[in-house]
């Protein structure tokens, strides 16, 4: 099942079984993509965002710093990549994977926590840009639904914490102080 093989993929990211975590993957990715919406996918909602969440992490950890060992093919191709494209990549599969058949691809649709795991792993492959353009893609494609009174908090601090690490870390490392200050002067949900 999906949550026997996340454990075992999470251990071995741990222990820094790359090739095994490569391979894990590589089985559950398939499970998740459904077809059509139907209420068994919305099930893998959660599976979906807690396997591109280790897909992120792995591809920027070894990007970051290759391991000594055998990788699998696709991981030592992803090495002879810019790390733009790196981030890109894995930013295209994300919309592809939590974008409904049927519908466009919207960045408000991949969950912020995966957004924010793509950001800082732009930081961490010194790609700052990348992870600009995700932020501001997610900020245009937000939409603002009725909220019932219990999610408006939770939908609040899911937007306060992508706005930080925009403001806080990007615009920053690409030295873009004013613009910061300018975003922050017209933001109007915080």
């Amino acid at each position: 099942t999906l949550h026997t093989l996340y454990h075992r993929a999470a251990r071995a990211f741990v222990l820094r079984q790359f090739p095994l975590v490569h391979s894990l993957l590589e089985s559950a990715f398939p499970l998740l993509h459904p077809s059509e919406q139907t209420p068994s996918s919305l099930e893998l909602a959660p599976y979906r965002c807690k396997w591109d969440l280790l897909r992120i992490t792995l591809e920027t950890t070894v990007y970051a710093s290759p391991p000594s060992g055998d990788l699998p093919d696709s991981l030592r191709d992803l090495l002879t990549q810019t790390p733009h494209s790196v981030i890109a990549s894995a930013y295209q599969r994300s919309l592809h994977l939590f974008t409904p058949p049927a519908g466009p691809q919207r960045a408000a649709l991949i969950p912020s926590t995966l957004i924010l795991t793509l950001v800082y792993s732009s930081l961490k492959l010194e790609a700052p840009d990348a992870g600009r353009g995700i932020i501001e893609d997610w900020l245009a494609t937000r939409h603002y639904p009725p909220f019932i009174a219990e999610n408006v908090n939770e939908e609040e601090d899911k937007y306060r914490k992508v706005v930080e690490a925009y403001c806080l870390h990007v615009l920053p490392k690409l030295e873009q102080w004013e613009y910061a200050k300018e975003f922050l002067d017209y933001e109007s949900e915080l």
